[in-house]
């Protein structure tokens, strides 16, 4: 990337970058436009970072804003600088898929951001959910749950920066079958979280509940490979389904063990199980068409847990696997406390003493990858079921979050809306992980999308990394895909 020129826009206050050697998929951008706009304190700027477009397929050009950054002078200026060191190719984009209405730095403490050696933190975004200035964020490979605080919003009407990381262990919290490490050195005993959700009271988190299949590193021999193949292991962390309590504090808010409140305790719990599983898959070994699953690995279309949404008393699991003849599928449950306040028990769904539904979706042989409730609605992020780059959509599923259906469903593709097609990357950025990105009046902007294997063009200097925020469009009205 080469910076051709710039001019000063004089009364208008802008500046021209003209740009050589950058491309962004089929995507070229033909110039930057950087607008100083009044920032919240006099002392700082708020820059827009302004692209224009020309598509290869339709040559018009598309102005679309990507930022909408907060220059503070703690950080030196870095803002300008990162973001236009993020305009990098990210793998080929689809031409059909919608384009980002925003981006937000997720800045994390470099002192928290190491995994293991070679891994980190910001590598593989799993899931994320926004609670009022909050934004909650885990990787896959981790043992906690990450706090962000977003920014307050800057004269353009966008919160575009997330800081003052604070890293909560599950182990604080929560009695998990195994420690972190099993001894100094060797890998975290992941809990594998793939949903968070909110009822106002609780952060509840799921694990994927899958087994894990080893993959054979590039130097193996063909022996070793087929060994490495051959193994099949079961974390026993990753049997979680939990709550922790979730209270405001001066503007944010906290994770807590326990929480009492005008009388009434609140303690963080899980639902009994060790580390060979826990009662909700105990149900499902007698389940006719989700028991065969549970011996096989998640990325082999095994069992496994990608999604989690709160719909008044019911838990919805959304499952990335197994996909049954292209149609994927959602538990539903009900937690209660068990006589340990630390544990919780599956509880009946209705007089019958149901203890879970199933419920089919025609997702396009699609399968889960999170689940997040927009009013009665719940929209539904699909990918790939085996390990495979796309395609990924997000789906409307009208109606599921309100009352309860009180059955099981089999949900045809004419009852879902396909919202929009998300871009991914070939071997990087896989969407994983949405929320709600709302406002500060609680007006909706969009979704905001977190990515597993996240392109190095979206990690910036030592512990940054870049998120998109997508328009949502209003329910009923479905984005069409581009011809061409």
């Amino acid at each position: 990337m080469g910076v051709m020129g710039k001019s000063n826009g004089g009364a208008s206050n802008s500046i021209w970058w003209g740009l050589s050697g950058v491309s962004i998929g089929d995507w070229t951008p033909s110039f930057f436009v950087l607008a100083k706009l009044p920032g919240p304190r006099a002392n700082c700027d708020a820059l827009r970072i302004q692209r224009a477009c020309t598509h290869p397929v339709d040559r018009m050009t598309h102005t679309v804003t990507l930022a909408a950054l907060q220059a503070d002078p703690a950080h030196n200026g870095k803002h300008m600088q990162y973001a236009v060191a993020n305009i990098a190719t990210r793998g080929h984009m689809q031409s059909f898929a919608t384009h980002p209405s925003n981006i937000v730095l997720l800045e994390f403490h470099p002192d928290h951001d190491e995994l293991s050696p070679g891994k980190e933190l910001r590598d593989g975004l799993s899931v994320a959910l926004r609670m009022g200035s909050t934004l909650w964020l885990a990787n896959d490979e981790s043992l906690s749950i990450e706090r962000l605080s977003i920014s307050p919003e800057d004269s353009s009407g966008r919160s575009s920066f997330a800081g003052a990381h604070r890293q909560f262990a599950l182990h604080d919290f929560l009695a998990l079958p195994l420690p972190p490490r099993n001894a100094p050195g060797e890998r975290i005993n992941e809990a594998d979280i793939e949903g968070l959700a909110s009822d106002g009271k609780y952060l509840w988190l799921t694990g994927s509940h899958s087994l894990r299949r080893k993959q054979p590193d590039p130097g193996d021999g063909i022996r070793r490979a087929h060994k490495r193949l051959a193994s099949v292991s079961a974390d026993g962390n990753r049997y979680l389904l939990a709550r922790i309590p979730v209270v405001e504090q001066e503007g944010g808010h906290v994770l807590m063990r326990e929480v009492e409140h005008k009388g009434k305790r609140r303690t963080a719990a899980l639902l009994r199980g060790d580390e060979h599983g826990n009662e909700l898959t105990a149900l499902l070994r007698e389940d006719e068409h989700l028991a065969p699953f549970l011996a096989i690995p998640g990325k082999d279309n095994g069992f496994d847990i990608e999604g989690i949404a709160i719909a008044g008393k019911r838990i919805l699991l959304g499952l990335r696997g197994p996909v049954l003849r292209g149609w994927a599928v959602i538990l539903e449950v009900a937690l209660a406390p068990d006589r340990d306040p630390a544990w919780l028990r599956l509880a009946p769904l209705d007089a019958e003493g149901t203890l879970y539904r199933k419920h089919f979706l025609d997702l396009q042989g699609l399968g889960i990858r999170d689940l997040c409730v927009q009013g009665a609605d719940l929209l539904i992020l699909s990918g790939p079921t085996m390990d495979l780059d796309g395609p990924v959509a997000v789906w409307r599923w009208p109606g599921a979050a309100g009352a309860p259906d009180a059955r099981e469903t089999v949900v045809a593709a004419g009852v879902l809306e396909r919202v929009f097609d998300l871009p991914f990357g070939h071997g990087v950025d896989h969407p994983e992980g949405m929320s709600l990105y709302t406002h500060a009046d609680g007006s909706e902007e969009g979704l905001l999308v977190v990515h597993d294997a996240a392109a190095p063009s979206r990690q910036i200097g030592e512990s940054t990394l870049v998120a998109d925020v997508y328009p949502l469009p209003p329910p009923g009205r479905k984005k069409k895909k581009k011809s061409g």
